[in-house]
C-alpha cells in the first residue's frame, strides 16, 4: 500500500504514525468499522499520541488493507485478526499460485461439537492451499472433552460453543492438556468479551460463527506454521 506525503501532513502523524481517520482511508475502512474492529476483534495494537488519540504505524495500515480485501472476499474478520501477515496474503493469492502443502503431513484434528463433524467433512482431504486432516477424536459436548480426547495427541482440538462465558475456561485447558493439543481452536456465537480476552491471552484461536471450515483450516495451518 503506498502513502503519499500528502497523507501523512494530513493526518497530524507523529514519528511516521497515522490517525485512525488517515489509517481507515488508506486501509479502505469506514473509521467506525475501524473502531469495531479495533474494540470487538484487537485488530490493531495501536499506540496512543501526547493527547489519548489512536496512531497507526504503517505497517498496520498494510495489515488493515489486506484484512478488508479478505472481508470483501467472504472471509470471517474475528478468524483474520490474529493471523501472520504472511497468512494473510496467502489467502490472497490464488489457489494455483500455492505449490505445496502448509503442513507436511495430515493435521491431526480432534472435534468437540455435536455439528462439527459433519461440517469439517467435504474439507478433510485438503488442496495444494489448504492442509489434510485426520480426525483422531469426536465428543459431542465440552464437558465430555477431558475425559474423550485423552492421549488424543491432537494437532488441533476444535470447539463449538454457543455461549462462551467464564464457566467454559477450565474444561477447554482441561481437554488442551488431556488431547496434548498443539492448537485449540473455539468456534462461538456468543461470547463474553472477558473470557475472549483471556483465551486469547492462552494463545488459543476463536472464531465468531458461522465461519467457513475451509478458513478455519487454513487458520489453524498457518498458526501451526507459525508455532514450527
Amino acid at each position: 500500500m503506498r502513502t503519499s506525503a500528502t497523507d501523512y501532513a494530513e493526518s497530524g502523524a507523529e514519528h511516521g504514525a497515522l490517525r485512525s481517520g488517515a489509517a481507515a482511508r488508506l486501509a479502505g475502512v469506514p473509521v467506525e468499522t475501524l473502531r469495531v474492529w479495533e474494540r470487538r476483534y484487537g485488530i490493531a495494537a495501536t499506540q496512543r499520541s501526547a493527547s489519548g488519540q489512536r496512531l497507526y504505524s504503517a505497517s498496520q495500515v498494510r495489515r488493515l488493507g489486506l484484512i478488508k480485501q479478505l472481508v470483501d472476499l467472504g472471509h470471517n474478520v474475528g478468524m483474520l485478526a490474529h493471523l501472520p501477515q504472511d497468512s494473510l496474503q496467502q489467502l490472497l493469492a490464488p489457489p494455483d499460485a500455492v505449490s505445496a502443502p502448509l503442513l507436511p503431513r495430515p493435521l491431526r484434528l480432534a472435534l468437540v461439537g455435536t455439528t462439527l463433524p459433519m461440517r469439517m467433512s467435504s474439507d478433510l482431504r485438503g488442496t495444494a492451499s489448504m492442509p489434510a486432516c485426520d480426525v483422531v477424536r469426536v465428543c459431542d459436548s465440552l464437558a465430555e472433552a477431558p475425559q474423550a480426547l485423552l492421549g488424543a495427541r491432537a494437532d488441533i482440538i476444535m470447539l463449538e460453543i454457543a455461549e462462551l462465558g467464564d464457566d467454559a475456561l477450565p474444561p477447554i485447558r482441561a481437554a488442551s492438556v488431556a488431547g496434548a493439543a498443539r492448537a485449540i481452536v473455539v468456534l462461538y456465537h456468543f461470547g463474553a468479551s472477558a473470557t475472549i480476552a483471556r483465551l486469547r491471552a492462552e494463545n488459543c484461536l476463536l472464531a465468531r460463527e458461522p465461519a467457513a471450515p475451509a478458513d478455519i483450516l487454513r487458520m489453524c495451518a498457518g498458526a501451526l506454521a507459525g508455532a514450527s
